[in-house]
């Protein structure tokens, strides 16, 4: 046999134990091409499929990740090493990972993430990051191993490996290029998905598997949406509603998805019946409404996808990215001009703006982060405010009046400044703003380049003498209140923290965390003194003491 090639890839004509031959016997997976004279288990369309589909897999995993986690610096380069990994295993000569345990697992793992997409759960950060890395391992790693085993004679792999390149460059490309335009929501993931479910091996769960026939795949499809839409249905009209929020809804979803996710196991052996079966439980996670009600608009740009939506009762709309709210606004008469969400005045930002205020300062205030504009209801005449926005998709949203009119009722004249608020902020002169508030996330991520030392010191630097800086920090995983108060030991500023749970969706209020610094005690005004704001945090771990050069959340995760 010729010699391997550069990188590990075997092409000795050695059998293992794992697939079948056109004889029936057991013959190589992994191994090496079949020899000369002797048909290939695949095609160029089949492997440029074999190829695509873990490279969109992985893109479409790193961004499902860092959507609602923290996106800290070189986190993608976890689930690259896992993709390169399964490539390296598939091809070696003797896999560490059998075929069968990887195709195993993709079928079960598979079944489990559908099931959390499709009830929108929200789970741990920790099992969330392990549950999708485990998916891609598995799912790369049987794709991978097909890929390998259908791999020409020795004269033909020139082409083979060309085919296989081509295929990893239109998985990204589909993420990267065809996927924004095609689609208003992140639907590459899940789709990605299905075609790692779709292109596995018959028989893949260990036994031969009955060929199946459209009809009866299709017919399962079907079924599995009717039994999910229709047990979610019954369970609401039998009242497991429990006040109708989120919760509720996810329990409803469970009760129907679960039963459902118990079958699909049961036919996971046949690829195609599985894949379909995965499509009808995700199109009935989309079917069934949302407990924040219909959507008025669906939009993606570089930065995310969007959508607002009209409640149930249709006294309020929302603006969400990803699984967390944005911003929200009464359409009831008089209600409109009240800010809402994290920024209800009965919440930590209404005290901290009467506080500045009270001080008698200048009115020059400085926002990081548009969202539905909310905080433009506390301005007033005379005021000047200023609004950093990197995405023109949330501008956009935000001037539309049909969906929002917090801009077009503001009582001050609005600057907006678009583009990265750090590098945006630079530009400014130095004591421009007597108040600055930071309220910039990514779904639930603040990005992590806007709480370093050096973003810290430039906003000291943008207040004026007597100045206030406000945080917002709420996030379901991370404890940023430990990174402002890292910051502030590290800068000689005074702060303050609050942490309001009480929130009474019926007024759109929603419970928030927000932190205060100042240059000194004193410039905090009545924050200094009101009980619901604690002195910040004085032991905090070394790793919430963020850098441009150095950051990471894991001593940050929340129990």
């Amino acid at each position: 046999a010729p010699p391997a090639p550069a990188g590990g890839f075997a092409t000795a004509d050695a059998p293992t134990a794992g697939a079948s031959t056109a004889e029936g016997a057991p013959a190589a997976t992994t191994g090496a091409p079949p020899p000369e004279g002797r048909a290939p288990a695949g095609g160029p369309l089949r492997w440029v499929l074999l190829a695509a589909v873990p490279s969109s897999l992985v893109l479409g995993a790193t961004t499902h990740l860092t959507t609602d986690v923290s996106p800290t610096p070189l986190l993608w380069v976890v689930p690259l090493a896992v993709y390169l990994l399964t490539f390296v295993d598939a091809f070696a000569r003797r896999p560490r990972v059998p075929d069968l345990v990887a195709d195993r697992a993709l079928a079960l793992l598979a079944i489990v993430t559908c099931v959390v997409l499709a009830t929108e759960s929200a789970p741990a950060a920790p099992v969330a990051f392990a549950l999708h890395v485990a998916l891609l391992a598995a799912a790369a790693r049987a794709l991978h191993g097909a890929l390998a085993a259908s791999r020409p004679p020795p004269a033909r792999l020139t082409a083979f490996y060309l085919w296989v390149s081509l295929g990893g460059v239109l998985g990204g490309a589909f993420n990267a290029l065809v996927a924004p335009l095609a689609f208003d929501v992140v639907a590459e993931y899940p789709l990605a998905i299905l075609a790692a479910c779709a292109l596995r091996r018959p028989g893949a769960g260990g036994l031969p598997s009955a060929p199946t026939g459209w009809r009866g795949d299709l017919a399962l499809g079907l079924g599995v949406l009717a039994f999910v839409v229709g047990v979610e249905a019954a369970a609401r009209h039998a009242g497991l509603d429990g006040g109708g929020g989120p919760e509720a809804s996810e329990v409803r979803l469970s009760l129907a998805t679960i039963p459902a996710a118990v079958l699909l196991l049961r036919v996971s052996r046949a690829p195609r019946r599985l894949a379909v079966g995965l499509a009808g439980l995700l199109l009935a996670g989309a079917l069934i409404p949302s407990p924040l009600g219909a959507p008025l608009l669906r939009a993606r740009s570089f930065f995310g996808a969007l959508r607002v939506t009209r409640s149930p009762d249709g006294r309020a709309h929302w603006l969400v990215h990803g699984g967390t709210v944005h911003g929200v606004q009464l359409t009831g008469e008089g209600e409109r001009g009240t800010a809402r969400a994290y920024y209800h005045p009965r919440g930590p930002l209404g005290p901290a703006i009467e506080a500045w205020r009270a001080r008698g300062l200048p009115p020059r205030v400085g926002v990081v982060g548009l969202g539905s504009g909310a905080m433009a209801a506390y301005a007033r005449p005379g005021d000047a405010w200023t609004f950093y926005e990197v995405d023109p998709l949330v501008l956009r949203i935000a001037g539309d009046a049909r969906l929002f009119t917090y801009l077009r009722d503001c009582q001050a004249p609005v600057a907006h400044v678009l583009g990265d608020a750090r590098l945006r902020l630079a530009d400014a002169p130095d004591g421009a703003y007597t108040l600055l508030v930071l309220d910039a996330f990514g779904s639930d991520a603040v990005p992590v380049h806007l709480l370093t030392r050096e973003a810290f010191a430039l906003y000291r630097d943008k207040l004026a003498p007597g100045g206030l800086l406000a945080l917002h920090v709420s996030n379901r995983y991370l404890r940023l209140e430990e990174v402002v108060a890292a910051q502030a030991q590290a800068l000689g500023l005074a702060g303050r923290w609050c942490k309001d749970l009480d929130a009474h969706e019926a007024q759109g209020k929603l419970g928030s965390v927000w932190a205060a610094l100042a240059r000194d005690e004193a410039d905090l005004g009545a924050l200094a003194t009101d009980r619901r704001w604690r002195p910040l945090p004085a032991d905090v771990p070394a790793g919430a003491r963020w850098t441009d050069a150095r950051s990471s959340m894991l001593p940050l995760l929340r129990r």
